[in-house]
């Protein structure tokens, strides 16, 4: 877990390091907000940090995963995984019926067309039998 949140701020320390020298148009965004405490680069450097801290993404692949449907991640493509994660495989649904001594599940509801209705098998926790 440590070594996660290492790689994570060697990843942001080099996103710093990178940006420090586009400082163009910072002091005009900083002369038109009146505030000379943060420049445009060091907010949104800053506002990646947090967000590698909290969710192992950075703002960008924030916006690559609500843009593809999928989950992408910087730091994880740099743990040796795929970037975007792919979509599992959906289980098909088991219709399960009591029976005289057991439950019986099947890949089609009603098979035998005996008119039962279908049981929530496994059962889930708050319901009963």
């Amino acid at each position: 877990m440590l070594a996660k949140h290492m790689r994570g701020f060697t990843i942001a320390g080099a996103m710093l390091f990178s940006l420090s020298g586009c400082s163009g148009m910072d002091s005009t965004v900083a002369s038109a907000t009146g505030t000379d405490l943060l420049s445009a680069t060091q907010w949104y450097v800053a506002l990646d940090v947090v967000s590698i801290i909290n969710t192992d993404k950075t703002i960008a692949d924030h916006v690559i995963s609500m843009s593809t449907g999928r989950d992408c991640s910087t730091v994880r493509s740099s743990m040796g995984e795929p970037y975007c994660k792919t979509d599992p495989i959906p289980e098909p649904p088991l219709y399960c019926y009591r029976t005289l001594a057991s439950v019986n599940c099947y890949a089609t509801p009603d098979p035998y067309n005996t008119g039962k209705r279908p049981i929530d098998w496994p059962p889930t926790r708050g319901r009963s039998l």
